[in-house]
């Protein structure tokens, strides 16, 4: 025992050191608050309403709207919970594509040092955040890509067509065609993108309900693309049985041990099965939080390779 309980200790805390997926979240965590700073400050706003702003040139774009503040916390918390599907949105969207516009502002002689820097910037965290990918390990659910953009899609396509619609009712607009290029264009910038305004304008309040039926659209398809799996809601006949058998032998200290035998709990073993297990953990996942009923289940010399697989479990899983 003495030999491989430091072991197990060491193994059992090596995910501690796994931090990369934290600090990229930290980094979008930071520019949503600062995007948000920006979209109430009328100064600051004027300021960043422009694409070529110095943050935007030296990293990813700043834009003065809720909707891209929402969309930086939503990619900000699905990066902290390990989705690979926030690592790909994250090197296209914020890496990639802006890395390009850096270059296609450099070839065209404009801003060039502020670009060059920017452009240094970014090819270097899209290096880092390639070498680090294996760390983003948790997957998203079977299905969720194309039902997420559906609703992206469709969301957009009602807010650009019934946004055009008050545009031509209440602005400017020569016509129809116009009305959607500026709602367009609106939408790009809304996400992050330089949109192509044209020579429309529309009261205030259109561009009110396009942010806010925009964020709507943008949180219902996160939630559905990031939704953490749900598994099994009812515990096996197997692991109960398994279940039993520990609280039997080895739960006579343990008050709580009963809340393990509920069947709407699921169960991860030690040795991954129930027929080999020695040890367990209880958990049911609330939301995206993989909740343990108390303390593991079984022989206590076993219990730290259950914990840790516990935890490997959660974290694969976006927990």
């Amino acid at each position: 025992m003495t030999e491989t309980q430091p072991e197990r200790r060491l193994e059992l805390h090596h995910g501690s050191d796994d931090r990369w997926p934290d600090r990229f979240a930290a980094v979008m965590f930071a520019f949503a608050i600062f995007a948000a700073v920006v979209a109430v400050v009328p100064p600051w706003r004027s300021y960043f309403d422009k694409a070529d702003d110095a943050v935007s040139m030296l990293s990813i774009p700043m834009v003065p709207s809720f909707v891209y503040v929402t969309l930086l916390f939503v990619i900000a918390v699905a990066l902290r919970r390990r989705l690979r599907a926030a690592w790909w949105v994250l090197v296209v969207w914020w890496l990639i594509l802006p890395a390009l516009g850096r270059l296609d502002t450099i070839a065209a002689g404009e801003h060039l040092i502020l670009a060059s820097i920017g452009l240094v910037v970014l090819v270097a965290a899209l290096v880092l955040a390639v070498r680090v990918r294996h760390q983003f390990v948790a997957r998203r659910v079977p299905g969720s890509f194309w039902t997420a953009l559906a609703v992206f899609l469709g969301g957009g396509a009602v807010i650009l067509f019934g946004g055009a619609a008050l545009v031509v009712g209440f602005g400017d607009a020569d016509d129809y065609g116009q009305a959607l290029r500026y709602v367009f264009g609106d939408m790009l910038t809304d996400l992050g993108r330089v949109g192509l305004h044209g020579d429309a304008s529309a009261p205030w309040w259109v561009a009110v309900i396009v942010g806010v039926l925009g964020t709507v659209v943008i949180v219902v398809a996160a939630t559905i693309l990031f939704r953490p799996p749900q598994g099994s809601r009812t515990l096996a006949v197997s692991d109960e049985a398994r279940v039993r058998a520990m609280l039997r032998d080895h739960g006579e200290h343990d008050s709580l041990g009963y809340f393990a035998t509920r069947r709407d709990k699921s169960v991860v073993w030690d040795t991954g099965e129930a027929a080999t297990a020695r040890a367990g953990v209880s958990y049911r996942v609330i939301g995206s939080v993989s909740l343990a009923s108390g303390n593991p289940i079984g022989d206590p010399l076993h219990w730290p390779v259950a914990i840790q697989e516990w935890r490997r479990l959660a974290r694969d899983s976006g927990l």
